[in-house]
C-alpha cells in the first residue's frame, strides 16, 4: 500500500473523489467499476498500485473533473 504524506492510495481517491463531489456510484460508471469496488480501493481493501490501467482510469476521471469544475479545460 503506497502513502503519500500521510494518505494511502485509497485515501488519496476518496478525498479526490469527495473534492470533485462525485459518489461512489457515480466515479465507479465513469470509470466502468461497481460502486462496491470504489468503496474497497478506498478502504484499501483492493490493491490497485499494481494495476496500471486501473490507477490511469481513476486519475483521468478525477483530474479531468476537477479540471471542469475550475474552468481550465
Amino acid at each position: 500500500m503506497a502513502i503519500w504524506s500521510g494518505e494511502t492510495t485509497g485515501q488519496r481517491i476518496e478525498r479526490l473523489r469527495e473534492g470533485c463531489g462525485l459518489t461512489q456510484f457515480e466515479l465507479g460508471e465513469r470509470v466502468d467499476l461497481s460502486e462496491h469496488v470504489i468503496y474497497r480501493i478506498e478502504k484499501d481493501r483492493v490493491r490497485i498500485e499494481n494495476s496500471r490501467d486501473m490507477l490511469e482510469r481513476l486519475a483521468v476521471v478525477l483530474v479531468s473533473t476537477i479540471l471542469n469544475q475550475r474552468n481550465v479545460v
